[in-house]
């Protein structure tokens, strides 16, 4: 799960519920993990938060545990690590754990490719925004730019940008977030894209208020979560997944469970 999705965009999550027909689990108690607060330097505040999540997720570490924010799966496979003395309890359990982590992209690659049977996009001019962690993890012949282009979408590439957004720094630092968003945007329209895709709540957010400021609502609804378009273009109504619902998802997300 995710903090921003679950506050913010709680319509991710669903879409991914009615898209999937796995059973899931959501399990009650996860916290942020912790990437903003290891961002600003509060490395205390971010090793609490890990600790907490390991406590909720160490009974599942050997289920596949899937995040559908890049940028979650990049802390807790790249950041949770170094946050825990090796040879602790902890250090151990987030072993176990980030072998286990997935994200969208990685998932929908291997154990969902068959989800990807069900979508139409070929009539959509898609860009895809690659969050700066999703290219942190390395992943170049299998990340969501490639996989947008593979579903025989309309693609239209975009150069690898920062949105601007960065945790804790669009905040701190709002007018050289938005000189960072200006650039990225510039990049977005020279490709053409009717849709833009990504994968991080994180830049999500940045995506979503950066063009409803510029272009109003319209603007806002050319941005989607990769769970979002796939389940726009699968022809999918109804949901007939096994999400249990044990966390604090608003009541939008929750009505359906």
């Amino acid at each position: 799960s995710d903090l921003i999705q679950n506050a913010v965009f709680p319509e991710v999550p669903e879409a991914f519920k009615l898209l999937s027909k796995r059973d899931m689990i959501i399990p009650k108690g996860q916290v942020c993990c912790g990437l903003p607060a290891w961002s600003g330097g509060w490395l205390k505040e971010a090793r609490g938060l890990a600790r907490r999540n390991l406590e909720v997720l160490s009974p599942f570490s050997r289920w596949t545990i899937l995040t559908l924010c890049t940028s979650c799966a990049y802390t807790i496979k790249n950041v949770w690590p170094g946050l825990f003395p090796k040879g602790t309890k902890e250090y151990r359990a987030v072993n176990e754990i980030s072998r286990r982590v997935e994200d969208l992209t990685s998932y929908l690659a291997g154990r969902g490719k068959d989800i990807l049977k069900r979508v139409d996009i070929h009539k959509v001019a898609v860009s895809v925004h690659l969050p700066c962690h999703e290219r942190f993890l390395g992943r170049r012949d299998q990340d969501t730019a490639m996989l947008v282009k593979d579903l025989k979408a309309d693609f239209r590439p975009m150069k690898p940008v920062c949105c601007g957004h960065g945790g804790t720094f669009a905040r701190s630092n709002p007018e050289t977030s938005r000189i960072i968003f200006q650039e990225a945007l510039k990049e977005f329209e020279r490709s053409g894209g009717d849709v833009l895709v990504t994968t991080c709540s994180g830049c999500l957010l940045q995506w979503r208020m950066g063009l409803q400021e510029i272009y109003g609502r319209k603007g806002r609804a050319r941005v989607l979560h990769l769970a979002e378009l796939l389940l726009k273009y699968s022809g999918r109504t109804e949901s007939r997944s096994g999400l249990s619902c044990q966390n604090h998802l608003s009541d939008s997300a929750r009505k359906d469970c």
